[in-house]
């Protein structure tokens, strides 16, 4: 009989960490996805632009020094009433969060997208409301592909975990 190397005891163990955080991200992406087709219900209003900003990403792979990224995104902030209440609101869509648009590597460049959107101080825009919680607002209600985010990562984890099942099963033959 071929005695089974010991070895493999924490391969076995990263795998069923893998599936538990397959498992874990396929749950947020059907609450994200649950979220995200009840804001199509949600009511629509017209809100009052307060503030525009760009604001900077920055991403770094490796040592601070190597592969330093910025990106620029632009985000609003929006006022609106319901209720005889007035909300402030700054959330663009379930999927991205604040970022009305981004991911440009010139400033100068979400300066002028900025200059040229409807995007303006005092300007009024349609935006939807949770009416069962009217403090929850979004621009842009409906399903972003951003919102699909966690099934990609849930893809990934169970492909890894997958793949070392087959690796361990090839071991242990």
């Amino acid at each position: 009989m071929k005695e089974i190397n010991p070895n493999i005891k924490p391969l076995e163990k990263i795998t069923t960490g893998l599936w538990v955080f397959a498992g874990l991200f396929v749950l947020l992406g059907i609450y994200l996805l649950f979220f995200a087709s009840q804001a199509r219900k949600w009511q629509e209003l017209t809100a009052t632009i307060l503030d525009t900003k760009i604001t900077t990403t920055v991403s770094q792979a490796g040592s601070p020094l190597i592969l330093r990224h910025l990106t620029y995104n632009v985000e609003v902030e929006y006022a609106y009433k319901f209720a005889d209440k007035t909300f402030v609101g700054d959330r663009y869509s379930i999927g991205t969060g604040t970022t009305v648009k981004g991911g440009w590597i010139d400033k100068s460049e979400a300066r002028n997208w900025l200059k040229n959107s409807i995007y303006q101080p005092n300007q009024e825009i349609q935006i939807y409301v949770n009416t069962n919680n009217p403090a929850q607002s979004v621009i842009h209600n409906e399903i972003h592909w951003a919102t699909l985010i966690p099934f990609v990562i849930a893809l990934v984890f169970a492909g890894l975990a997958y793949m070392l099942i087959f690796l361990l099963k090839k071991v242990k033959e």
